[in-house]
């Protein structure tokens, strides 16, 4: 089982990459939902990780995976464009 990483900030790709954590990165709106749908029909993919401004875009796909699917787990990371939601977010605080 392994991480995966949706973003739009390569900043944050590259540091996730150094890690092992492997994802992509991003471009157009348009490409948003076929790569969430793409990771979460991945059976090896335990936990997806998406960046808080992409979160925010495709929080109603995100929710029915968070309430339907056993895996993978969704997790919001926050970004630097992206505010607190303590109920959905991983928080720095």
């Amino acid at each position: 089982m392994k991480l995966y990483l949706i973003t739009d900030n390569a900043d944050i790709y590259a540091g996730l990459r150094m890690t092992g954590i492997d994802g992509i990165v991003l471009h157009s709106e348009a490409e948003l939902a076929p790569a969430i749908a793409t990771a979460a029909a991945d059976p090896t993919i335990a936990v997806l990780l998406v960046t808080g401004r992409l979160a925010q875009k495709a929080q109603v796909q995100l929710m029915a995976y968070k309430i339907s699917a056993a895996t993978p787990l969704v997790l919001e990371l926050p970004d630097r464009y992206s505010t607190s939601r303590r109920n959905s977010a991983i928080d720095w605080e």
